[in-house]
C-alpha cells in the first residue's frame, strides 16, 4: 500500500536485473495533515502531477532536492535509480553504459508500475534531469509511455513523440509545444554551458567524445523558442541571483536560467543541493493548471 510524508522503495525486474525505483507522496494524498512515515490504509481520491527524477552521474538524493517544494505543490515525486548510480544514455556515463543496460526501457517501465499504483494525474506527467543543462517539459501520461526513453536523452518530455533524433542528441523535433525549464551553472567544469565535444572545453566523464561540434545552453534555448513559436525572450534575475531568459508569446514556456559560479554554483554542489528546484516545481504546477 503506498504511504504518504515519506520516501517509499519499490523493486522492479526489468533486463533480467533486479531495479528500484523511490517515490514520495505528499500528504494531502492521504487526506493531508498526517505525520510523516505513517503508513495510512486509503489514499485520498486526489490526483496528482507526477515529476520523474532522473539523478545525475554518480549521484542519489534527487528526491531530498525536490521533496519541500514537492509537499507545497502537491507534488508526487518519482526517482528511478541507475545501477552503480549511472546511465546508459548517448553521451554518459560510467557502467551502466560499458555494459549497455537498457535503461530507456527501464524508465519506460518505472512509470507504468507508478501510474499503476499510485494516485497520478493523466496528462500531468513532468521530468526533470540532472546536471545541466537541466531541462524540464511535460507530456500525457498513458497516451505514450513507451516515450519515457526521451527523458533520458535530452530531460525533455514531448507530447506524443520523441524530440530527440538517434543522430545526435541535440538534434531534435517536437511536433507539438513542449514546456521547457533549463538551469546551468555558469562556469561548470563538468558540462560545460558551451557544451561538450571534441575540441571544445573538456567535460566530466568522456561527455561529448567523438562529437564533431558542440551544442551550447543557449542555442539549446534558442532551438526551443523556435519550436514553441516563442515571439521572443526577456531577461529577468532569478532565484541565487540567476540571469534567465524566458520566452513570451509562447505556444508553451520556455526558460533559460543561468546561475553566477560566485554564488556557490558548481556541479558538485548541483549534485546536493538545487537552487532551481522550487521554480521548476512551480513552472511545473502552473503547466499542470493549463486546461
Amino acid at each position: 500500500m503506498p504511504t504518504c510524508g515519506r520516501v517509499s522503495r519499490q523493486s522492479l525486474r526489468h533486463g533480467g536485473l533486479d531495479r528500484e525505483y523511490l517515490y514520495l507522496l505528499p500528504r494531502v494524498a492521504c487526506g493531508g495533515g498526517k505525520a510523516d512515515g505513517e503508513a495510512h490504509q486509503t489514499l485520498s481520491a486526489l490526483r496528482l502531477p507526477l515529476l520523474v527524477l532522473v539523478h545525475c552521474f554518480g549521484c542519489r538524493d534527487e528526491l531530498g532536492k525536490f521533496a519541500a517544494a514537492a509537499e507545497a505543490a502537491s507534488f508526487a515525486l518519482l526517482a528511478p535509480e541507475g545501477m552503480w548510480s549511472s546511465w546508459n544514455a548517448p553521451s554518459c556515463c560510467g557502467e551502466a553504459k560499458a555494459n549497455k543496460l537498457d535503461d530507456f526501457g527501464f524508465l519506460d517501465a518505472v512509470v507504468t508500475d507508478a501510474a499503476a499504483s499510485l494516485p497520478v494525474a493523466r496528462g500531468a506527467l513532468f521530468g526533470s534531469r540532472c546536471p545541466d543543462a537541466d531541462a524540464t517539459s511535460r507530456r500525457s501520461l498513458g497516451d505514450a509511455v513507451p516515450e519515457t526513453a526521451t527523458l533520458a536523452r535530452e530531460g525533455t518530455r514531448p507530447e506524443r513523440s520523441r524530440a530527440v533524433s538517434p543522430r545526435h542528441e541535440y538534434e531534435f523535433d517536437a511536433p507539438a509545444p513542449v514546456p521547457v525549464s533549463m538551469h546551468h551553472c555558469e562556469a561548470d567544469r563538468a558540462v560545460q554551458l558551451g557544451g561538450c565535444c571534441e575540441g571544445g572545453p573538456a567535460c566530466c566523464c568522456g561527455i561529448g567524445a567523438g562529437r564533431s561540434g558542440c551544442v551550447g545552453a543557449a542555442a539549446l534555448h534558442a532551438r526551443w523558442l523556435s519550436l514553441n513559436r516563442c515571439k521572443g525572450a526577456r531577461r529577468a534575475v532569478g532565484v541565487g541571483g540567476a540571469v534567465c531568459h524566458v520566452g513570451h508569446g509562447c505556444a508553451a514556456n520556455v526558460s533559460l536560467c543561468v546561475f553566477p559560479s560566485d554564488g556557490g554554483c558548481y556541479h558538485a554542489q548541483w549534485a546536493r543541493q538545487f537552487a532551481g528546484a522550487e521554480g521548476i516545481v512551480q513552472f511545473f504546477a502552473a503547466e499542470a493548471r493549463r486546461p
